[in-house]
């Protein structure tokens, strides 16, 4: 299965402000597998604590997330504004990358450009 840079930011978002009488994080168009294999990545990634959650049946790993962890709420609070979400995406569309072929620390350092840029801090 791939990595989906797009899943990992709403799961993200979506632990930010989850309570614990939520349902099941689930999400529109992913099936159980998926946001579980992403779970798992967020915690291999340092983004998440999580427990595993993988039964003798899963195809994949699979994972429940506890909490972020102080890198995962750095991530989101550079992934969050989808402004700057979108242009850094724009900016790897016009390099001939993808979302997928990024690694986790170039998509950081491209998000914390975006919002610098924003904020007039860099031309």
């Amino acid at each position: 299965m791939k990595r989906d840079m797009e899943l990992i930011r709403t799961i993200l978002l979506a632990v930010e402000s989850y309570e614990p009488d939520d349902d099941p994080l689930t999400f529109d168009g992913y099936s159980e597998e998926q946001v579980g294999f992403h779970c798992y990545l967020l915690g291999e990634a340092g983004l998440a604590e999580v427990m595993d959650a993988t039964s003798l049946g899963d195809p994949t790993p699979m994972a429940e997330i506890r909490h972020l962890t102080w890198q995962g709420y750095e991530f989101l609070d550079a992934a969050r504004d989808d402004t700057v979400w979108n242009q850094a995406k724009e900016r790897l569309g016009s390099a001939g990358k993808s979302l997928l072929s990024v690694p986790l620390g170039v998509m950081t350092a491209l998000l914390i450009d975006e919002a610098k840029r924003r904020l007039g801090m860099i031309p």
